[in-house]
């Protein structure tokens, strides 16, 4: 897995080459080391945390809030024009 930002730092004077090189070999031999079950539960509570996230988002309550906020938008709006329209 390499990154676009792992350059030959000889061809480089860019501050942020050895840092990427370094975080480049970490993640490389960490992953090496982190158990196939954990990556796994990882990923299912990874799902899991999107899923929840996206009911919640979809929540019907959630949308007539949203409706509620937009009325009052919608009265001011009027009453500016006509306030504006006695002038």
């Amino acid at each position: 897995m390499s990154s676009p930002l792992c350059r030959t730092p000889s061809f480089s004077s860019d501050p942020i080459v050895p840092a990427a090189q370094a975080e480049h070999f970490v993640v490389s031999h960490v992953q090496k080391v982190i158990p196939q079950g954990a990556k796994d539960w990882w990923h299912e509570y990874r799902k899991a945390q999107k899923g929840a996230e996206k009911e919640a988002t979809s929540n019907d309550d959630t949308i007539n809030e949203l409706e509620l906020a937009g009325w009052g938008v919608k009265e001011a709006e009027e009453r500016n024009q006509a306030e504006a329209s006695k002038f």
